[in-house]
């Protein structure tokens, strides 16, 4: 919370402006980053407030999702997306985006 305020996120001397996908309705950004993504807003194909995080980015979007692999299973279900074994690559297709993966 000291680190961010306003609006502005502190990191290493530089600021970086944040804002919640429904105050961002009707904006648009370079690059946008959603964090705090859960299955289930993947899982849900209506989820409003991330289409309109989403949509907001003109030329690069990342998504920060902390999934298990039976989370990633059951958006694919939900979703009706066809996948082998490797559901994150799956569910990262279907929004239009490349998978990055980092083992914590």
């Amino acid at each position: 919370k000291e680190e961010a305020s306003k609006g502005a996120y502190l990191f290493k001397g530089k600021k970086y402006l944040f804002t919640t996908c429904r105050k961002f309705k009707g904006l648009e950004a370079d690059v946008v980053i959603l964090i705090d993504v859960d299955s289930s807003n993947l899982g849900a194909s209506d989820d409003k407030n991330l289409y309109v995080g989403a949509s907001r980015a003109k030329f690069e979007l990342g998504i920060v999702a902390v999934l298990s692999e039976n989370e990633c299973k059951e958006i694919c279900s939900l979703r009706e997306l066809s996948a082998k074994r490797n559901y994150q690559k799956a569910i990262a297709t279907s929004i239009n985006s490349k998978l990055l993966k980092m083992e914590l």
